[in-house]
């Protein structure tokens, strides 16, 4: 199980806490979690390396990283507002190797948990 460090406060944002439960998903593995949140016609821009589009194809790439562990995850921003959101912060692998990311995410609808989008950067550091 990886180490989850916070540094933002999300308690007042019912959206921040899905956003901050979102990539907790991303570093335990949950891909029931991620996948039932996110719409079928979802696209994910990693920029500089490729686009995943549609939820099936999101579910295979999820099942790809599974490889990768993460063991540790610092959440180091979110921003929110009605439609968008975004997060910031460092993953450390089981191999050493730290990345910094930032992940830009569009929701279906500004009432729903769902996002339609999202865009990553993401940089080596070590």
């Amino acid at each position: 199980m990886p180490i989850i460090k916070t540094q933002t406060d999300c308690s007042l944002s019912p959206k921040a806490l899905f956003i901050k439960d979102f990539n907790i998903a991303i570093a335990t593995d949950n891909i029931d979690f991620l996948t039932n949140h996110v719409t079928d016609s979802l696209e994910w821009h990693i920029i500089g390396d490729k686009v995943i589009r549609g939820k099936k194809a999101f579910q295979k790439e999820l099942q790809h990283m599974i490889s990768h562990e993460i063991d540790e995850l610092i959440i180091q921003q979110i921003i929110i507002n009605e439609k968008e959101a975004a997060a910031n912060g460092t993953m450390t692998m089981n191999s050493g190797t730290t990345y910094a990311f930032s992940d830009f995410y569009t929701f279906h609808s500004t009432s729903e948990k769902a996002i339609s989008g999202i865009t990553s950067y993401i940089i080596k550091l070590d």
